[in-house]
C-alpha cells in the first residue's frame, strides 16, 4: 500500500511538468501490477520534461 501512496504522491507532484497522459499512464501502469513499465514510461518523460528545471537553477 506504501508504493500505490508513493505513486499517487508522485504523481501530483509532476502534475503540470509532465503530460496528463503521461501521468494516467504511470498510475495505471503501477496499479495494475506493472511497475516496469511505469518506470519505462516516467523516466524518459522527467528526463526530457523536469532535469533541464532542474539544471538550470
Amino acid at each position: 500500500m506504501k508504493t500505490c501512496a508513493t505513486v499517487t504522491d508522485l504523481c501530483a507532484r509532476l502534475a503540470g511538468r509532465l503530460e496528463d497522459d503521461t501521468l494516467r499512464s504511470v498510475r495505471e501502469d503501477y496499479f495494475g501490477g506493472e511497475p516496469a513499465q511505469a518506470e519505462a514510461t516516467l523516466l524518459p518523460a522527467a528526463a526530457v520534461t523536469v532535469a533541464p528545471q532542474i539544471w538550470s537553477v
